[in-house]
């Protein structure tokens, strides 16, 4: 059967974490049926979702006090595994809120959905997004433990989480790298510059173009039309890989054709 997963995204004072839950094994902990028809789960169970996942995922830092936990927007996606085939997946945002000067680097996670009741069952913990680490590419989850049932003493353990230390130039550092080999890789991008750039040093004169402007006006331009499309890129891809603007990629790839 699939595993559930706990993607944590790092952030300066918070952290937001994607709860990964497969309805069928859900099921007989939730005490609901949620894996016949998963179209009504949330209209019926959403709260009641909200709730469980609320009781059953605690974060404490190392001085004993305890995280906020708030439960945000729910979804169910299908998912494929190799082994089972296809299924339904509980996804919960949450959002983890540590007290006034805890480290939100270093905590314990207390988290047994459907493990307190499915005792086979396995659950990821991953970092997906870690600025401070370089880590700002989600696609890439980096594993940081597994919470599962000790069956020898019939215990779930908590799992303590030490991130490696971060900073902003490592963050900063890792989207130069980042943008640079996105840049190398995108010949379209490539192309597309050198289009803006040839006419660049020409004078335009009545909507037409004119003679060689000179060195310092095609300098100025040159330096210009760089500046706006680097600005302009960097922006948009690092909007986009933190995960702060989500837009479909067919439409946005057809608008870019």
């Amino acid at each position: 059967m699939p595993n559930s997963a706990v993607l944590f995204a790092v952030h300066p004072g918070r952290l937001e974490a994607e709860v990964q839950i497969p309805l069928i094994e859900l099921q007989p902990a939730f005490g609901h049926a949620v894996a016949d028809s998963a179209a009504r789960v949330l209209p019926r169970y959403g709260p009641a979702l909200r709730q469980y996942l609320a009781q059953h995922m605690r974060l404490q830092s190392p001085d004993g006090r305890y995280w906020a936990v708030q439960v945000g927007e729910l979804a169910i996606e299908h998912q494929t595994n190799e082994l089972t085939g296809p299924y339904d997946e509980l996804l919960a945002q949450v959002h983890l809120t540590p007290p006034p000067g805890a480290d939100v680097r270093r905590f314990v996670l207390r988290y047994d959905a459907v493990l307190h009741q499915v005792v086979t069952h396995k659950i990821l913990v991953a970092v997906r997004q870690d600025w401070a680490a370089g880590q700002v590419v989600a696609e890439s989850p980096r594993q940081v433990g597994v919470i599962e049932m000790d069956i020898v003493n019939s215990q779930i353990h908590p799992l303590a989480v030490n991130l490696a230390d971060g900073s902003a130039w490592t963050g900063f550092r890792t989207m130069v790298e980042l943008g640079t080999q996105h840049i190398a890789e995108g010949t379209d991008h490539l192309l597309f510059l050198l289009v803006l750039l040839l006419p660049a040093p020409l004078l335009v004169a009545g909507r037409r173009w004119g003679p060689f402007g000179g060195t310092r006006y095609s300098l100025r331009r040159l330096l210009l039309i760089v500046t706006a499309f680097t600005l302009g890129h960097s922006l948009t891809l690092l909007l986009g890989a933190l995960g702060w603007v989500r837009l479909p990629s067919q439409p946005v790839e057809v608008l870019i054709a």
